[in-house]
């Protein structure tokens, strides 16, 4: 805060040139590339959403597509050890 007075002080700013340096300051890029990384997607139809959320703050359109094949693989073992499951329950 000392140091934002002084550039105040050495800069002469008036109070809205002060209120657009504190905001420039507020938007870097730094804080923003932080922010983790949000997929959406909303059926056509609007039967669905999904939001897909990442720890990165960058992720290629090839690692999305990845990430839902990956998904997918897991539904369907998931289907497949559900209805194994099933089978062995109606055959006692």
């Amino acid at each position: 805060m000392q140091a934002f007075t002084q550039k105040i002080l050495a800069q002469g700013l008036t109070r809205d040139g002060a209120r657009k340096e504190r905001q420039a300051g507020l938007a870097s890029p730094n804080k923003a590339s932080r922010k983790p990384f949000s997929f959406r997607f909303v059926a056509p139809g609007k039967e669905f959403k999904m939001v897909l959320n990442f720890r990165r703050h960058h992720v290629k359109p090839s690692e999305i597509a990845a990430t839902l094949r990956n998904i997918a693989d897991e539904l369907s073992k998931e289907t497949t050890i559900a209805g194994a499951s099933d089978n062995d329950k109606a055959g006692r």
